[in-house]
């Protein structure tokens, strides 16, 4: 069986991504709008050792919703790697099994909860 090694990242959901912006800081914190639009607070000491603080998401209501379905178009070109169309070419033609290796649900679901399908 061959594998195909595709790099997954929670980012890549939101295209085009957020702008990131620090709307208020202090000694220990920061309140932001991170790439996915949601607005939160980030503790600037222990980083690794804490986690964030969601405080609003984006979508709010059927005209937030309209607008941010937008940034999950599945057919965007940006959602596929460069070498994409090559490998699909190069896949039509061979008679053994193949599977994308997509992240692992053992290092936690993110990684692996988007699947690349070929079209």
């Amino acid at each position: 069986m061959e594998y195909i090694a595709v790099r997954l990242n929670r980012k890549d959901a939101i295209i085009p991504p957020f702008e990131t912006k620090v709307l208020n800081e202090d000694a220990t914190d920061q309140v932001i709008i991170d790439f996915d639009g949601a607005k939160k607070k980030v503790f600037k000491v222990n980083r690794e050792e804490s986690m964030d603080q969601w405080l609003e998401y984006p979508v709010k209501d059927r005209k937030t919703w309209n607008q941010y379905k937008k940034r999950l178009n599945p057919d965007s070109p940006l959602r596929f790697p460069r070498w994409w169309e090559d490998e699909k070419e190069r896949l039509k033609n061979i008679t053994y099994p193949v599977g994308v290796s997509a992240g692992s649900f053992l290092a936690g679901c993110e990684p692996g909860s988007k699947w690349v399908w070929l079209k």
